[in-house]
């Protein structure tokens, strides 16, 4: 396969089609045959962390920054801040972000950069420096990505996020499944103080089993979180609504899944409403082409 359409099958697979484990492998043969392909390198680290593995991004991103020929990728450095949150490496990650702001001339990722320039400094303790970096960053760039307009609500929230469950949500997102167990595990019943926090915990657990392969306690936890979300707005029981599909689409029971997909859309004005609905719309359309399908 020629080198542009591996890259788009990849994107394809990845962004569309949602199998973000074919999308790395597919970039992967092209960088066997072209190691330095400063395209292919960033596309290749952009795809390892969203199938939660940033020590394999933190590498392509190593291996890109070493290519100095070619226009620059600014987008990388807010890639890098990405892996090094994910790390729980804080202070990398905000010279990464930093760099981003600084010569990026766009206006998308630069109001979460800045609310994560703050949650960084928050997550290492300088809660001072914490809310000035808030305070900046609600006044700062627009709500066109789905991160800005994250970073935008959570901004406007009067209080802060559980400083536990937060980690432990970065760490999954890194594939770090041990570490945020531990920080999970490390959390009483006394320490979630609010509705929020207490559905969030559940929704925590709730991915690790799923990315562990626990599929029962996944598909259990993830019901609970579904039950005692009700009608709020976060996004918890919208993605567990997603996630339980996909996990009924791979055991091929396409009815139950179907109905988890549907309502996930049924959801409304959460902060991932957007992403959600799509891939629910995509795997929707995905078994409806099955059922189309003759049978031999």
């Amino acid at each position: 396969m020629p080198f542009e359409s591996n890259l788009l099958y990849a994107i394809t697979k990845s962004f569309i089609l949602q199998e973000t484990g074919d999308g790395v492998q597919h970039v992967h043969e092209v960088l066997n045959e072209y190691p330095t392909n400063r395209l292919a390198l960033f596309l290749g680290a952009a795809l390892a962390i969203k199938n939660a593995n940033s020590e394999e991004a933190l590498s392509l991103l190593d291996r890109l920054g070493e290519q100095r020929s070619g226009l620059p990728l600014y987008y990388a450095d807010y890639l890098r801040g990405e892996v090094y949150l994910h790390k729980a490496q804080y202070l990398n990650s905000i010279t990464a972000y930093r760099w981003f702001i600084s010569y990026y001339k766009g206006q998308n990722y630069i109001k979460d950069a800045h609310y994560k320039i703050g949650l960084c400094y928050w997550l290492n303790g300088n809660v001072m420096e914490a809310e000035l970096l808030f305070k900046q960053a609600r006044n700062i760039g627009k709500e066109t990505t789905e991160a800005d307009k994250y970073a935008a609500r959570s901004l406007a929230d009067a209080e802060r996020p559980h400083l536990q469950l937060t980690k432990a949500r970065y760490s999954i997102d890194g594939g770090y499944y041990q570490e945020a167990s531990a920080m999970l595990n490390g959390i009483e019943p006394a320490d979630l103080k609010t509705d929020r926090d207490k559905i969030e915990y559940l929704y925590r657990k709730a991915r690790i089993a799923h990315k562990t392969k626990q599929f029962a306690l996944a598909k259990e936890l993830y019901k609970k979180t579904i039950d005692q979300s009700g009608d709020a707005f976060w996004y918890f029981a919208p993605n567990a609504c997603l996630q339980l599909g996909y996990i009924f689409m791979d055991e091929n029971d396409d009815t139950k899944a179907a109905f988890y997909f549907k309502e996930a859309l049924e959801y409304k004005k959460h902060e991932y409403k957007n992403s959600i609905d799509s891939k629910a719309k995509s795997a929707l359309a995905h078994i409806n082409k099955k059922k189309k399908q003759p049978r031999n």
